[in-house]
């Protein structure tokens, strides 16, 4: 039309240059914006036609299916990091301990750090240990029918199930992993489950019928309540054909934070479920003890090691690229060996905002673990500002006091009245108290209270509605401050002897003292070498704020047991590593006074207890260890080098990879591959040295690494010269490709073991029945004339776990003969450990004299008041 109209001629017609101009440049600039905008309009059409495709084919997929793809979206809900990133992104492959297989004499005597890591697994994570075999992920879940996965709290355990789920339901048919897909993982938490008694019958109508889910029923109850409304309608059909044919993998969360009442609610469940599928494979999560019941339904215990400089290493680079960060901490900023997995990733996460903060220096992290945790609830109250956005106002930061004692208060309720979980009913009752406690009334408040338990990474919200937290390390740092907040310190003396409320008064001790508690538990300790309040209390001390006369108390009788030479050997060790771990003045004077004995087991006991307080003097004294004249010794020096990861421990490490024996040369190549990058360099070095045995080392080292260029480099060592360093290469690559194709790992029945073969056919006789094993034992235990059959027997009673025997260990922990003796008491050990014990009337606190205390315990009063003398080793 304007076309037509620009081309009329007429008398007054005349060409509007300016018209064409703009008409022209409207034309090219229409032309330009078609050009741009079609591809891009074109490509969002096809990615949403590719996403409505997709959620076609999902919504007409199998129930498995979409409930895999499920479960991968929702597993991400259980790790801490949630708020930064997925699980996958933020995961540490864990070193999961191969549970103890057949007995070996040879090593059944050496009571070093090793036997104290199966005995008192939460002590000995702070010392260093002899590296015991490890298995992946792919051999617990393919090989691991029944098994138990028991660690300290903060070790992971809950972080490790949720990925097994994940690893479970993303598993592809064309991997190593293909074996799983048959499986269908199920991550539950026992609190999803509300496990109740029986109910009893109705008085009026005794024969009527009483309703009651099956195991099986509440299993699948439970994860119905959690799917989508795509999925839900088939998961019933789906779970019971997996349960008929075992084909599940049931990932058991919860069993740490459960009271001791509901124990046996959970056995029978479980056992019950077994029952109904004998077939399924289980890994269940628990404690450091208490885990002896599902030793008698075939379970098999396993634990987490701790996390090495590697781990660590791993982690800051995974969590450096997730979050995007422009910058690192140093690793000694944040990282000790000492520190468990979660106060190592809240410490990473703490220096990481620092430095996106933009401070002039990355700020101190606390010494305390109550001071870390009260720094680090703010991550988890507003997660990406803090860390993202480098956020530094506190008072926007940390939660305000009527937050925060709602916090509290939640967590106190479940721990106090034997919970796992609170009903949207209960958490209305606690937001009103806690405003009544604060007088207020608003509507404002209210509000603000319900809010501050959503959008943030303390929480987590089960199928039902129900509430809880996500980890039993805030969940039992809140309770604590509940009840120093509220001054229940009643409530604290009642609970003493309660196992499950061990974790909550050691941060109850850390607020509000510990002297109450500790006079109490001091007044009842026994005589006995399994006494545990003398070591309960001697956790407190690194972290009361008070001091008083428990604290000397503690530190004198501790020391007394440490160099007691008439004392069991590895109570001897025990007593020096919690001695260690309270950090007090004095210890390190002690501890390096024990290096200087005659006995080779008080220097053995020192120079492990030493390595929980590593610093540049204590790396010198290490290292002077490597020339001691026993070489236990001198291997503990080594692996508490090792273990320190300290940058002046390279050094002697090289000295012990090239002028150290054999076995020392072993230790110090798996510490540097433990060591993370810097490590793998050296051996990468050492792997060429003119030395056979320190090429020869380094093949142990290599095996540990899963680089890629390890293998070209072992397969170079297997031509070379010298046949040691070809074994070693040849071993090591068997190694690696051991990894890659998962082998049996449960350990051989009792029953098989050489030994006993071995003297059943001495004595004539038949090896019993697994069922009758513990009696044979005894019997052996009791009555043979020889020391190495009794010293086995009863180790295998250890492993056994059966208290039928706990009567002939009592006599035998009172035999002359010393290994006997040993033997007997780590058995009893081993047996406590895994009953636990029964909650007890806790006593009444015994009044404190007033008697003038320093403030600082001397230590050196035991070692001035030694008149034991030595006694050598036989």
């Amino acid at each position: 039309m304007s076309l037509s109209i620009l081309l009329q001629f007429g008398p007054g017609w005349k060409l509007e240059i300016r018209s064409l101009l703009i008409g022209v440049f409207l034309g090219i600039l229409a032309a330009a914006l078609f050009h741009w905008a079609w591809p891009k309009a074109l490509f969002r059409y096809q990615k949403a036609a590719a996403w409505v495709r997709r959620k076609l084919a999902w919504v007409q997929s199998k129930t498995e299916v979409r409930f895999r793809e499920e479960i991968a979206n929702n597993i991400q809900k259980h790790h801490l990091g949630k708020s930064w990133a997925p699980l996958q992104q933020l995961f540490v492959q864990p070193r999961i301990s191969v549970p103890q297989g057949e007995i070996n004499l040879s090593r059944a005597i050496d009571w070093g750090a090793e036997q104290i890591s199966n005995l008192w697994p939460e002590l000995a994570a702070g010392i260093a240990t002899p590296e015991p075999p490890t298995i992946g992920l792919r051999d617990l879940l393919i090989h691991g029918q029944r098994t138990v996965v028991a660690a300290p709290m903060g070790a992971g355990k809950t972080t490790l199930l949720a990925y097994c789920a994940y690893f479970c339901a993303t598993a592809a048919d064309d991997s190593p992993d293909a074996a799983l897909r048959a499986f269908t993982p199920l991550f539950v938490h026992l609190a999803e489950l509300h496990l109740k008694p029986p109910p009893e019958p109705d008085p009026e109508d005794p024969d009527a019928a009483v309703e009651v889910l099956s195991a099986a029923e509440q299993l699948i109850q439970a994860i119905h309540q959690r799917s989508g409304p795509m999925t839900a309608p088939g998961i019933k059909g789906l779970l019971q054909e997996k349960l008929a044919s075992g084909k599940i993998v049931l990932l058991l969360d919860g069993w740490d934070e459960l009271p001791a009442s509901q124990h046996q609610l959970a056995l029978d469940w479980l056992t019950q479920l077994l029952e109904l599928s004998p077939d399924i494979r289980v890994v269940v999560a628990m404690p450091t003890s208490g885990y002896g019941p599902l030793l008698d339904l075939g379970f098999t215990v396993t634990g987490l090691r701790p996390w090495r400089a590697r781990q660590m290493e791993q982690l800051a680079a995974a969590w450096k690229e997730s979050a995007a960060h422009a910058s690192e901490p140093q690793r000694s900023v944040y990282w000790a060996p000492h520190q468990s997995a979660f106060e190592n990733s809240v410490r990473l996460w703490l220096a990481t905002a620092g430095l996106e903060a933009e401070e002039e220096e990355t700020p101190p992290q606390p010494k305390r673990l109550v001071d870390l945790m009260a720094e680090g609830l703010r991550l988890f109250c507003h997660p990406n500002e803090n860390v993202k956005n480098g956020e530094t106002d506190q008072e926007q930061l940390i939660p305000d006091p009527m937050i925060l004692a709602l916090w509290q208060r939640l967590a106190f309720t479940i721990v106090h009245d034997e919970k796992l979980s609170l009903s949207q009913d209960e958490i209305s009752a606690a937001i009103k108290e806690t405003a009544a406690e604060f007088q207020s009334s608003e509507r404002a408040d209210i509000s603000r209270l319900a809010k501050s338990l959503n959008k943030n990474g303390m929480f987590t919200k089960w199928g039902d509605g129900s509430l809880g937290f996500i980890s039993k390390n805030w969940r039992d740092y809140l309770a604590a401050g509940h009840m120093a907040q509220h001054g229940l310190s009643d409530t604290a003396i009642r609970q003493l002897n309660d196992p499950g409320w061990q974790d909550i008064l050691r941060y109850y001790t850390s607020l509000a003292g510990a002297a109450e508690l500790a006079n109490s538990l001091l007044s009842t300790n026994g005589q006995s070498v399994l006494d545990d309040q003398l070591f309960q209390v001697a956790s407190w001390v690194a972290e009361a704020p008070d001091s008083g006369n428990w604290r000397r108390q503690t530190m004198i009788q501790l020391g007394k047991i440490a160099r007691q030479p008439n004392s069991n050997q590895v109570v001897r060790l025990r007593a020096a590593v919690a001695l260690a771990h309270t950090k007090e003045a004095g210890v390190v004077t002690f501890l390096t006074q024990l290096l200087e004995r005659s006995d080779p087991i008080l220097r053995l006991t020192g120079t492990s207890a030493l390595s929980h307080l590593i610093d540049d003097d204590i790396i010198g004294v290490l290292t002077k260890m490597l020339s001691d004249d026993n070489e236990l010794v001198r291997q503990a020096a080594v692996e508490a080098l090792a273990w320190s990861a300290h940058p002046k421990a390279e050094r002697p490490l090289l000295l012990a990879l090239v002028r150290g024996d054999d076995e020392m040369g072993r230790i110090a190549a798996e510490g540097f591959a433990y060591l993370g990058s810097e490590g793998a360099a050296i051996l990468k070095e050492a792997a060429e040295d003119d030395d056979l045995r320190v090429r020869r080392a380094s093949a142990h080292g290599l095996a540990l690494l899963d680089e890629e260029w390890v293998a070209p480099i072992l397969k170079d060592m297997e031509r070379d010269s010298e046949w040691l360093v070809t074994a070693a290469a040849t071993g090591a690559l068997d190694k690696i490709k051991s990894r890659a194709f998962p082998s049996p790992w449960l350990p051989p029945p009792i029953g098989r073991q050489r030994w006993l073969f071995d003297y059943a056919k001495n004595t004539g006789e038949d090896v019993p029945s697994d069922r009758s094993m513990a009696p044979y034992l005894a019997r052996i235990l009791s009555e043979s004339s020889e020391t190495p059959p009794r010293v086995l027997a009863a180790l295998s009673i250890g492993q056994l776990g059966d208290r039928r025997a706990v009567p002939a260990l009592k006599t035998a922990a009172a035999n002359d003969d010393a290994e006997i003796s040993e033997a007997a008491i780590v058995a009893l050990c081993q047996i406590k450990r895994a009953f636990g014990k029964r909650p007890a009337p806790a006593p009444t606190p015994p009044v404190e004299p007033p008697t003038p205390e320093p403030s600082v315990p001397a230590v050196e009063d035991v070692v001035a008041d030694d008149t034991q003398g030595d006694v050598d080793v036989k």
